[in-house]
């Protein structure tokens, strides 16, 4: 990782290491702007939404980053933290 030229080379060299052990298929890193309290993708790679901004809201990723811990959000998961209100689900769900 090192050896990159810019940023965009090293997002993609991030998810092709991380693809050695998790599905990246579909991957993104997330900037998040307090102020406005939106969520911009520099890097995305999906194949059924193209965000580029959007609000954080109660949207899973909002979720993800103000508890500062990882989380494996199966649907189930996602159907759960909905129904008590702590997230909204907005555009494709992932399995995970």
């Amino acid at each position: 990782m090192n050896s990159v030229d810019n940023i965009k080379e090293l997002y993609w060299k991030i998810r092709e290491y991380l693809g050695e052990v998790i599905d990246t298929k579909n991957f993104y890193v997330v900037l998040y702007n307090e102020k406005s309290d939106t969520i911009s993708l520099p890097f995305d790679v999906d194949e059924k939404d193209n965000s580029e901004t959007f609000p954080a809201g109660k949207t899973l990723t909002s979720y993800v980053m103000k508890s500062g811990k990882p989380l494996f959000a199966t649907k189930k998961t996602q159907d759960e933290l909905a129904q008590i209100g702590k997230i909204e689900i907005i555009g494709s769900r992932s399995e995970i």
